[in-house]
């Protein structure tokens, strides 16, 4: 565990960090604690730009949402707290999400966004094989099935990243889940 985490964290936050009801979902404001961590564990954990594959340390960033919110719009899931979860953002280059803008994640992908395998990028931002799989699963498909099809693989991005990165957090806190 982290010797200035363990320094800060009280008694009380470890339980609630062990605690298997512990949650980052809700988390939405940038000036959050929890959103906060999830940022520093992104540049502790050496993530990387999408396109230029420099430390994010390097560039001029942006908070991106890694499904988009209009994207996420058209498939019927309206903007708001379930959008702006701090599970669905991530940093990367102002250029890297200006490519990307509104695509659907499964479009973004194939595209001059990933300049190398994007498993080895996204994994250093707490996205692993399921939560890439769900981001290959969530296309431009405006129809009843497609929306539908859209919304179970968010659901299943973010109930992927949201346990790795609070397998991370515990980790980092030096406490084990309850």
């Amino acid at each position: 565990h982290d010797p200035v985490v363990q320094d800060v964290l009280e008694v009380d936050d470890a339980r609630r960090i062990a605690s298997a009801a512990f949650y980052i979902r809700s988390e939405t404001r940038n000036a959050s604690g929890i959103y906060c961590a999830v940022f520093c564990l992104l540049a502790k954990q050496g993530a990387r730009d999408w396109q230029r594959g420099e430390h994010i340390e390097l560039q001029s960033l942006q908070d991106h949402h890694i499904f988009p919110k209009d994207y996420l719009k058209r498939h019927g899931i309206p903007t708001g707290d379930r959008t702006n979860t701090v599970v669905n953002r991530t940093l990367i280059a102002d250029q890297t999400n200006n490519k990307i803008r509104s695509k659907a994640p499964a479009d973004y992908l194939k595209t001059e966004v990933f300049t190398s395998d994007p498993a080895l990028l996204l994994s250093a931002h707490f996205i692993g094989e399921d939560g890439l799989s769900s981001m290959r699963l969530a296309i431009e498909d405006r129809s009843d099935a497609g929306k539908a099809s859209a919304q179970t693989a968010y659901d299943r991005f973010l109930a992927s990243r949201e346990a790795a990165l609070l397998v991370k957090i515990r980790e980092v806190c030096g406490v084990l889940p309850s």
